[in-house]
């Protein structure tokens, strides 16, 4: 049986727990929003496509080699406010000085199918929708990107994310906020900080 003092103590300790955990939230809040990234035409990416219809096949994107500011979040990929992007078989792998992010999607429709995200220090796979967007991520593996591999805001929005490969990310595999209605259906989530969280 502890004694009173051993419980003061355990208790202390749930509580110092708990306001760490609460602080390290407040601190991330916002962390992965949209907006925290320089989307304007003159910000370094490799596609960029702000209106109309883009389909990329068997391409492979890399940032280097250009100069970039080194603190950035840079996305390879940005897709805008109703674009329509269709990926198929395309490789976008990260840079390891660079704080890079796959792809950041804003209000767009985008079909992705069969493509690498790898390595990347900022994220795979970034994605704010609005209700109508078609969003789909078919048989994608997503591996080694650290903070989160797909990460999914937006109300009433209903992302597609079937038979996907995503892991060894330092956070969240799949990520999806309050009001999102994912269908989630047949990936594979292994050896991630957390396989699927919904806020």
């Amino acid at each position: 049986e502890f004694s009173s003092t051993e419980v003061e103590q355990v208790r202390a300790l749930d509580l110092d727990q708990i306001e760490e955990e609460k602080k390290k939230k407040d601190e991330n809040a916002g962390l992965y929003d949209v907006d925290k990234f320089d989307l304007s035409k003159t910000s370094p990416s490799v596609v960029y496509l702000e209106s109309g219809t883009l389909f990329l096949q068997g391409c492979q994107i890399y940032i280097g080699g250009a100069q970039i500011p080194k603190f950035s979040k840079i996305p390879c990929v940005v897709a805008k406010q109703d674009s329509t992007l269709k990926m198929l078989d395309c490789e976008i792998r990260g840079h390891r000085a660079y704080l890079t992010t796959g792809c950041v999607f804003k209000s767009a429709n985008v079909t992705m199918a069969l493509c690498k995200i790898l390595q990347h220090k900022s994220g795979g796979i970034i994605v704010e929708s609005k209700p109508g967007k078609k969003i789909s991520f078919l048989s994608n593996t997503l591996s080694h990107n650290n903070l989160v591999g797909v990460h999914m805001t937006g109300s009433n929005c209903h992302p597609k994310i079937k038979k996907n490969e995503i892991m060894e990310t330092t956070g969240s595999g799949i990520y999806c906020g309050i009001g999102t209605q994912p269908q989630i259906m047949e990936n594979i989530l292994r050896k991630n900080f957390n396989s699927i969280i919904v806020d």
